[in-house]
């Protein structure tokens, strides 16, 4: 009787085994990995957050090096909710307004920034202060890119 239950759970031991080793394999083959995008960017930035704010821009310049239009269909941010916004010359004054996509030409480039196409934070769960860095996901129609945003002080012109 010992022996045949020894048996028993040495076969059951190998069949556990066996059953993760096969669920490893199988998730391993059919996991969908994330696309990276083929976009790049550069001077990528987020403005520090005024004393009492809980709003935020993030700019910098997106260059598409592809024969096909990318459109940025949509960002997010752990820290805040994210919508694409464009600013518009309405009647002699300045209008931001929520947009549902950038669309970037193949082998040209769109500037993000105020007064223009930008990426606005919006409830802001804590402060954004120069020097923090902001980690922001930007969703094309090619793929994701994970950015890591450099936090920056505004330079107020002086008029």
């Amino acid at each position: 009787m010992l022996q045949v239950q020894s048996h028993s759970l040495r076969a059951f031991g190998f069949l556990a085994i066996l059953g993760l080793v096969v669920s490893m394999f199988c998730t391993t083959l059919y996991a969908k990995k994330a696309a990276t995008s083929k976009m790049e960017y550069s001077e990528f930035f987020a403005y520090e957050t005024p004393s009492g704010a809980n709003i935020s821009m993030v700019g910098g310049i997106l260059t598409n090096p592809t024969k096909k239009a990318i459109t940025l269909k949509s960002a997010n941010a752990p820290i805040a909710q994210v919508e694409l916004h464009d600013t518009t010359n309405a009647q002699g004054h300045m209008e931001m307004h929520h947009i549902p996509e950038i669309a970037i030409k193949a082998n040209d480039k769109v500037v993000l920034q105020s007064g223009g196409l930008h990426i606005m934070l919006i409830n802001l769960e804590s402060p954004l202060k120069a020097g923090d860095t902001l980690e922001i996901t930007l969703h094309f129609s090619d793929g994701d890119l994970l950015l890591q945003v450099p936090v920056i002080k505004k330079e107020v012109s002086a008029k």
